[in-house]
């Protein structure tokens, strides 16, 4: 796992977290996974900004994010830019 898409995957998250008045009960679990297929800081950023739009439609004050939406979410991201 790459550290610095770690934690650039943990500081786009907390910040959904704190824009949105919200738990992501798996963000370490989320950061992980994105961290484990991202290319780049880019991908990073794009498969958080469809994950904030995701957790908005969701409307709950607690949510767990699903891995298959993570990896789903981030095939489609590095499709698009290629």
């Amino acid at each position: 796992m790459n550290q610095e898409l770690f934690d650039a995957a943990s500081a786009h998250l907390r910040t959904i977290e704190l824009v949105r008045d919200i738990t992501i009960a798996n963000v370490a679990e989320v950061a992980g996974w994105i961290a484990e297929t991202g290319r780049n800081e880019r991908d990073v950023l794009d498969v958080c900004t469809v994950l904030n739009t995701w957790i908005g439609m969701r409307g709950a004050d607690v949510v767990e994010i699903p891995e298959t939406v993570v990896r789903d979410f981030m095939a489609k991201v590095q499709d698009r830019s290629r």
